[in-house]
């Protein structure tokens, strides 16, 4: 089934609100986007001077990566692997069953 042109243009409209928060959320990114990047480049030159300074120092950013991905991980929530495991495993014997009743 193909979509005609005015379902199409309908279902693309947007209002004045949605537009505007498209705009401010580009803008945003916009903004961030450039402020990473100053930030890039004032903190590569002392990462590198850093670096070259002393072994005890970089087990201490290492460290500190570390946490913050630690972090980051459990504010995010990655879903359980082993939830979906159980979940899969669930649906495939009930296939299963449903295979077995229907060859009865």
């Amino acid at each position: 089934a193909s979509l005609s042109g005015d379902r199409l243009v309908r279902a693309a409209a947007l209002g004045p609100g949605e537009v505007q928060r498209v705009l401010l959320w580009g803008l945003a990114a916009l903004v961030g986007s450039w402020l990473l990047s100053r930030l890039w480049g004032l903190l590569l030159p002392a990462l590198r001077w850093v670096e070259l300074c002393c072994p005890t120092v970089q087990a201490g950013m290492l460290l500190g990566l570390w946490v913050l991905y630690a972090l980051l991980g459990r504010l995010v929530g990655s879903p359980d692997p082993s939830t979906r495991l159980d979940a899969a495993v669930r649906s495939l014997e009930r296939k299963v069953e449903e295979l077995r009743r229907r060859q009865k």
